[in-house]
């Protein structure tokens, strides 16, 4: 839930900043990183709260967004450094922000836009001019 007088933004940044609580306690099964290692997925309880809501608005399942974290189309760097696992779907992009913590994938936020255009980074090939 965000406190009064603050948006839900500002409260992600802040979760960003390290200042979260510890992990949830519903952390998620364990999965692959970008390296092939076993890595756990933590919850924040703001993504929590995200998950739930998407999933009310785009069927957007928990499974689903754990599945992204594990097997994304694309990591792409979002503000601050943050990585951004996303992938194409229901005609827009699901998104989920996260930071690596040893081997864990702490997960900031969840959300699906169809503004597919201004945040999927296509391919450049590095011999085009």
């Amino acid at each position: 839930m965000v406190p009064p007088g603050r948006d839900s933004l500002s409260v992600a940044l802040e979760v960003r900043k390290d200042h979260w609580k510890g992990p949830s306690a519903a952390a998620g099964p364990p999965s692959a990183n970008r390296t092939g290692t076993a890595v756990k997925i933590i919850w924040t309880e703001h993504a929590e709260e995200r998950q739930r809501e998407w999933e009310k608005k785009r069927s957007i399942s928990r499974a689903e967004v754990e599945t992204l974290l594990a097997k994304p189309e694309q990591i792409v760097t979002g503000d601050r450094g943050v990585l951004v696992a996303q992938a194409r779907r229901r005609g827009g992009l699901i998104r989920a922000p996260f930071v690596d913590v040893g081997n864990d994938r702490k997960v900031l936020t969840v959300y699906w836009t169809s503004r597919v255009a201004r945040y999927w980074k296509e391919e450049r090939d590095e011999n085009q001019v």
